[in-house]
């Protein structure tokens, strides 16, 4: 009997060892619960500022691409055609004529087009929204002032996805 009871305490004593007790599964989970808590917000924080960075730099180099083709065709023409020019209104369009030919950007449904007489061609992607294409020409000299945004604007920080761009050019045959 003393044998037996000796080997149920030894089995009690091997059994109390081999496994965990609920409240140490308890802490387990909760610490294991936090951590993943802070790896997940850590990776969602940073996949929502790579996407935002993403869209800025997209809204940033059509704007600077479409600013510079616009500035450069506007220096190199001879004239202006304001019979096909929407000067003075946010959704405009400037026809200024080179090689004696019109060249045409315009506004459509928040898009930018070309035409060089051989049909529109979208200048902006279509990740973006031109809001403003605006125009204004005092005697030789054409202001334009661009305003883009992402397309699918969320509520989040719109003032850091909207860029804003104006530049005053001249013609260079009436500079020099």
């Amino acid at each position: 009997m003393a044998k037996l009871m000796k080997n149920m305490k030894s089995q009690h004593q091997n059994r109390k060892h081999n496994g965990f007790t609920l409240i140490e599964l308890l802490v387990y989970l909760s610490i294991t619960s936090v951590v993943l808590v802070v790896i997940t917000s850590f990776v969602a924080s940073t996949t929502k500022n790579a996407v935002e960075s993403k869209v800025s730099t997209e809204i940033q180099q059509n704007a600077r691409l479409l600013l510079s083709r616009m500035t450069y065709d506007i220096r190199i023409a001879e004239d202006f055609d304001d019979t096909n020019s929407d000067l003075n209104i946010d959704h405009g369009s400037l026809t200024v004529i080179q090689n004696a030919q019109p060249v045409s950007y315009s506004w459509d449904n928040g898009q930018v087009t070309f035409d060089d007489g051989s049909g529109p061609v979208a200048l902006t992607t279509g990740l973006v929204n031109v809001t403003k294409f605006y125009f204004d020409r005092n005697g030789d000299t054409v202001t334009i002032q661009l305003t883009m945004e992402p397309k699918n604007m969320q509520a989040s920080a719109p003032e850091r996805s909207t860029i804003s761009l104006s530049s005053t050019v001249t013609p260079r045959h009436l500079v020099y």
